[in-house]
């Protein structure tokens, strides 16, 4: 169901917006941003991390690591996931990616670019042990700066 929709949200709202969801989230959710390039999934994952509470590096989006992991005392673990580079099914398999979603279930699981493994997607809308949240970002016609953001909660 729908939690929260913001057209025309510049980076102070989407932050501001990132904030008040990292206050809905629980031990266990997972949290899917999809987006096209560009439209500010790393962003918005770095502010929700913010509004978690943990102090961060300016590292950006962890494409090239595919998973950072952040724990600090008193916070959730957070495992923020990037499968931008991942080109297959087999690729998901090979990298170890099902074992977050499923042998992790303390972590918060923060996973973009879901969309392009349909297998995947469907196997987590599948399980309804954990809370499902999408954040779905759109850029806004002849608006650069500004974004649609669209969070919904299974």
């Amino acid at each position: 169901s729908l939690w929260k929709a913001v057209h025309n949200c510049d980076e102070r709202s989407a932050t501001e917006l990132a904030k008040d969801l990292a206050q809905q989230i629980r031990r266990g959710d997972w949290i899917l941003l999809e987006g096209p390039m560009g439209s500010g999934k790393s962003t918005f994952a770095r502010a929700l991390l913010k509004g978690f509470g943990f102090g961060l590096h300016p590292e950006g989006s962890p494409t090239f690591a595919l998973a950072h992991e952040y724990e600090q005392a008193g916070l959730p673990t957070v495992i923020h996931i990037d499968l931008y580079r991942l080109e297959s099914e087999r690729d998901l398999e090979a990298a170890g990616i099902h074992s977050f979603f499923w042998e992790r279930p303390e972590a918060v699981i923060l996973a973009e670019w879901t969309s392009n493994f349909p297998t995947l997607v469907k196997a987590l809308h599948e399980d309804e042990s954990r809370s499902l949240w999408q954040v779905e970002l759109e850029f806004v016609p002849r608006e650069p700066l500004l974004r649609s953001i669209q969070i919904t909660r299974r």
